[in-house]
């Protein structure tokens, strides 16, 4: 057995266990949205920590001549697009 390929079935089993389990003090319907909205939640978090340590990890920096010749192409483009 791989490790960690037990994740895509167990994941919507503790989903839908959590839905469950909300819905015994609430409407099924607001329990599945709570757990919807939660897991929004958590995914915007894994995402922002994820993008700062992507952003830490690899500094954005971009080559002076790359830069030169970018501003040359788009001056080339420029000239043609007015005549």
């Amino acid at each position: 057995m791989v490790p960690g390929s037990w994740l895509p079935t167990a994941a919507p089993a503790l989903v839908a266990a959590a839905i469950v389990a909300l819905a015994i003090v609430m409407p099924a319907w607001a329990a599945a949205v709570v757990v919807g909205v939660v897991l929004l939640v958590v995914a915007g978090i894994a995402g922002r920590v994820g993008s700062k340590t992507l952003r830490a990890a690899v500094p954005v920096s971009v080559p002076k001549e790359t830069m030169e010749k970018f501003r040359a192409d788009v001056q080339t483009m420029v000239g043609h697009a007015r005549r």
